[in-house]
């Protein structure tokens, strides 16, 4: 179980590792990356359990189906209420998607689908051993 938690925080700081490169104008990426591995490493589990409630079951089948219109669209305001970090991602891949050209936005899409795969994996074998 642990092992898709430690792949999942990797592919995560990949992804912000990634967007920072392509973004360097916006420090965000960086900093969001920076968080998350000092989160990671004192509580491993908590953002692959938190990304499935939160990602996963709200809009797993829009990632997996590939809806851009969805993300450039939905407002968000119910997901990010009172969590301004997550306003600040969201506001951010949402403005530079606008710009990104197909090869990016695959990219981001291979990043999101394999965090979702590996979410539903580490819920699945969390749920068997309850």
């Amino acid at each position: 179980m642990e092992k898709y938690a430690d792949q999942f925080n990797r592919v995560i700081n990949e992804l912000c590792d990634d967007l920072g490169t392509a973004y360097p104008q916006d420090d965000f990426f960086n900093f969001a990356g920076a968080l998350l591995a000092t989160y990671n490493s004192i509580s491993p589990c908590t953002c692959i359990e938190k990304f499935y409630v939160k990602v996963n079951l709200l809009y797993g089948d829009k990632v997996l189906s590939k809806d851009e219109d969805f993300f450039i669209n939905h407002d968000y305001k119910d997901e990010i209420n009172k969590r301004p970090f997550l306003d600040k991602i969201i506001s951010r891949l949402q403005t530079y998607w606008k710009e990104m050209n197909m090869e990016d936005k695959e990219t981001v899409i291979k990043y999101m689908t394999t965090l979702i795969k590996l979410a539903k994996k580490y819920h699945d074998i969390k749920e068997n051993i309850k």
